[in-house]
């Protein structure tokens, strides 16, 4: 593998550093989302929610202890993977880009730190919106840039400013509803990597991708927003 192209999530270290959960504010940034959907009176009740990107499944035990029927997309075979899962949740190998699902069958979707690692996120998007029902949500969350291009590859290529992600949440036909600085978590991530980082042959690469982390350049948001009636592109 190409430093310049690192995938940090990939690494062994980062992984058992980060937990079930290979991404800034693991599952307790996704809980955040799911109290205030909650709060918001936007749960339906035993709904079919669908975890785009699922990497081990964490986020489909928190489904399904919300009582969700939770679907996890992931191109990968991961053996990280968590092997038992809640009886409503289930881990299916399958490219977020071409999802197995009919349109209009799901109540709500994460789609947590995966579109920057999506040749076409807004293409990506509109096609997660086709498979929510009118009025579903959508928890997105994701790396953010002060200014795109110009990053060494891997988790940063994809980052992009915080208007341009809330641009193609609008463009892939949602309205948002909720948006939250969470670069609190990306820190915090990155530091314990920092400070327990270990000796993988990647550790350069990963050592060069934290130092990114850690600049003011880079943040993280989480945003929730609801599919629009009518039409979407």
């Amino acid at each position: 593998m190409k430093r310049a192209m690192f995938a940090l999530w990939r690494d062994p270290n980062f992984r058992a550093i980060a937990g079930a959960a290979w991404r800034p504010g693991g599952t307790a940034l996704t809980e955040e989302a799911l109290s205030w959907l909650r709060s918001a009176g936007l749960l339906v009740p035993n709904g079919l929610a669908l975890d785009m990107g699922c990497g081990s499944g964490a986020s489909l035990v928190l489904l399904a202890s919300y009582g969700f029927s939770a679907l996890g997309f992931d191109r990968s075979y991961e053996p990280d993977a968590l092997r038992t899962l809640p009886k409503r949740a289930q881990r299916v190998c399958a490219d977020v880009r071409a999802l197995p699902l009919r349109e209009n069958c799901a109540d709500l979707i994460l789609c947590e730190c995966v579109l920057s690692l999506l040749p076409d996120p807004l293409e990506s998007l509109t096609t997660f919106a086709r498979r929510l029902r009118t009025r579903g949500v959508c928890v997105v969350s994701d790396l953010t840039c002060e200014q795109k291009g110009g990053s060494s590859g891997g988790c940063l290529s994809g980052a992009r400013p915080r208007f341009e992600w809330q641009a193609i949440i609008s463009r892939a036909g949602f309205r948002l509803l909720y948006a939250q600085d969470a670069t609190y978590a990306l820190r915090d991530l990155a530091a314990r990597l920092v400070w327990y980082g270990g000796t993988s042959p990647d550790h350069c690469a990963a050592s060069c991708t934290l130092r990114h982390f850690l600049s003011r350049k880079f943040g993280y948001m989480l945003w929730i927003a609801q599919r629009e009636d009518g039409w979407i592109p």
